[in-house]
């Protein structure tokens, strides 16, 4: 299955995951808590990158870069550690801290 941004640019080619296992590896991997709304039998291709986002990047930034292939199709929460969802300009480093609390 290929993994196309919005420009019609393939940025990877995987296997079919559940979403539970996307949700998880995205965890796993960038250390933060991803929730795809998307019919639970539903297959997406697995995350395609193998190191964890800097954290100098912003949420904004992330989406676009790393979560456009899901955001084309489905509704994301990003749930930060208060249990919000976290403005677009946060750094990801902020929001990988808000979980240690």
């Amino acid at each position: 299955m290929a993994i196309v941004n919005k420009q019609g640019v393939v940025i990877g080619i995987s296997n079919p995951v559940s979403i539970s296992q996307l949700e998880y590896r995205l965890l796993e991997l960038e250390e933060i808590l991803i929730i795809i709304r998307a019919p639970v039998n539903k297959k997406l291709p697995a995350y395609p990158y193998d190191r964890k986002a800097k954290g100098s990047m912003t949420l904004g930034q992330f989406k676009k870069t790393r979560l456009s292939y899901i955001l084309d199709l489905y509704e994301v929460a990003i749930i930060d550690g208060n249990y919000v969802e976290p403005h677009p300009a946060v750094l990801l480093s902020t929001l990988r801290g808000s979980y240690e609390h």
